[in-house]
Formats: C-alpha cells, structure tokens, sequence
C-alpha cells in the first residue's frame, strides 16, 4: 500500500513539474512573440504568439487537475477525485477548439484586409526558436504523459507540437513576403486554426 502511495505522489509531482515548466516556457515566448508580431505587423505571428497563451493555460489546467485529482478520498467523495484528471483533459480540448476558431476568425479578417509586415531576421529567428522549443517541450510532455498514464498531459505535448506547424507556417509566411511581396499570414493562419 505504500509502494502505491509512493507511486502516486511521484507521478502527481512530476506531472505537476512538467506542466508548470511547460507554462513557464509557453507565457514567455507568448509574450516574445507577440511583441514581435505587433512590431513587425504580422497576424500570423501575433496568432502564432498568442497560441502560447492557450498552452500556458492547458498546462496549468493539468497541473492543477493533477494536484486536484490527487486528493485523498473523503465522505462525500468516497472514491476520491481521480475523474478530475479526465475532466481537465476535457477543458484543455475545449480550450483547443476555442483558439483554433479565435484564430481562424482573426485569419479571416487579415484575408480580407491584408496587411504589409515588415518581416527581420530578428522576428525570424524568435519564431524559429518558439517552434523548436513547443517540439522539444511538446515530446517531453507527451513522453512524461505516457509515462505517468496521464492523458491530460499527453493531449498539451499534442497541442504543442501541433502548434509547431503553426510556427513552422508563419516562418513559412515571413520567407514568401520576402522572397515575393506577397503576404500569405492570413491563409497560413486560417489553415493552421482550420485544421
């Protein structure tokens, strides 16, 4: 019985490590990349950016679903409160298909008044480095889910590294701009938010 006591405070507190270093890493690039976007006058960006916001959020939900979920049995919950665990698995889907129709929204309204970003290498590099770290954090997460049987924390490593094609897209935008004068950030938003 202490062997599973044991178990079960070990996989709560990695859990709840994981998530608040992956809330961490999403709130500050959300605020660097957001920054960017407006200085740069990119939409996608700022979607992109903003899209940070709603990942620092899914994994607090975890974090916190994980902490909550943990409690110990009472009288009136006498089987204790493991269900919040699926409960805030279904928040954070629900909170996906918010963003996904925030962005496609905003992705429309750029379509339809387009903008001229004035795209720099430094806007470009802090895109990159977001998109490498929602790959890196994302596997991290998904691989601690697996490991700890945590389908909440599996579903923000999927949303961060779905959210890296998004990265990848506006980096995508940004290169076309340059390259034609053509600016793509509203299609390129409401494809990722679409799919």
């Amino acid at each position: 019985m202490k062997r599973i006591k044991n178990y079960l405070d070990d996989r709560k507190k990695e859990i709840i490590k994981v998530s608040s270093v992956a809330a961490g890493a999403s709130i500050a690039l959300a605020i660097l990349e957001a920054i960017a976007g407006l200085i740069v006058g990119s939409v996608s960006m700022i979607i992109d950016g903003l899209s940070h916001v709603t990942e620092a959020g899914n994994a607090v939900i975890t974090a916190l679903g994980t902490y909550l979920a943990g409690k110990p049995a009472t009288k009136k919950h006498p089987f204790g409160f493991g269900r919040i665990e699926y409960i805030s698995a279904l928040v954070i889907a629900l909170l996906v298909i918010d963003s996904g129709i925030a962005g496609l929204v905003e992705g429309i309204k750029d379509i339809l008044n387009p903008g001229h970003p004035h795209i720099t290498v430094l806007a470009m590099a802090i895109v990159a480095i977001s998109m490498v770290t929602r790959i890196v954090v994302g596997r991290h997460d998904i691989h601690t889910g697996k490991h700890h049987n945590s389908r909440a924390l599996q579903q923000v490593g999927k949303t961060e590294v779905k959210h890296a094609i998004l990265s990848a897209a506006t980096l995508l935008s940004a290169v076309v701009y340059l390259l034609f004068h053509v600016y793509i950030g509203g299609y390129i938003a409401t494809l990722v938010s679409a799919s």
